[in-house]
C-alpha cells in the first residue's frame, strides 16, 4: 500500500512595500517626534543600573553616559579584531581578549557599582589612581 502525499499549497509571498523618498523622510520625522514625545513623557528608569552609578553627574569620568559610550566604542572594535585573529595577526588574540574583558568589567560596574579595572576611557588610556580613605589600623564607626 502506497501513501501518496498531496502537495501542500504554497502561501504566496507578499511583495515588499516600496516607499518613495518623500514618504521615507516623512516617516523618519514622525518617528523622531514620537521618540521625543515618549522620552519626555516616560523617561527611562534605568533600574538595571546600580544607584551609585545612576546618581553620578554626566561630567563625571565614570558616569553611566560615558561608560555606555566606551562599551559601544569597544564593541565596534571587536569585528575587526576577530578578522585579525582569523588572519593570524601578531597580538590580535591578546588584544581581542583584553577588549572583551574590558567590556565585561564595564558591564559589571554598571550592574554592581564597583569599578574593577585598572584603566578607564574609551581606549583604556587613563590609569585608575587609588586614594586612602581610612588608614590601616584606624577603627571608626563611619566606615
Amino acid at each position: 500500500m502506497k501513501f501518496i502525499r498531496e502537495p501542500s499549497k504554497i502561501k504566496p509571498t507578499r511583495k515588499k512595500r516600496v516607499m518613495s523618498e518623500e514618504a521615507k523622510k516623512a516617516a523618519a520625522e514622525r518617528l523622531a517626534l514620537a521618540r521625543e514625545k515618549r522620552q519626555k513623557n516616560n523617561p527611562p528608569k534605568l533600574e538595571h543600573v546600580h544607584p551609585n552609578v545612576r546618581n553620578l553627574e554626566d561630567d563625571n569620568p565614570i558616569s553611566y553616559k560615558n561608560v555606555m559610550a566606551w562599551i559601544k566604542y569597544n564593541k565596534d572594535q571587536i569585528p575587526g579584531l576577530r578578522k585579525s585573529v582569523r588572519m593570524g595577526a601578531k597580538g590580535a588574540i591578546a588584544r581581542l581578549a583584553d577588549i572583551e574583558g574590558y567590556i565585561r568589567n564595564l558591564q559589571t560596574y554598571i550592574r554592581t557599582g564597583t569599578y574593577v579595572d585598572m584603566f578607564y576611557g574609551a581606549d583604556q588610556e587613563k590609569k585608575v589612581r587609588y586614594r586612602t580613605i581610612v588608614p590601616a589600623g584606624v577603627v571608626s564607626d563611619k566606615y
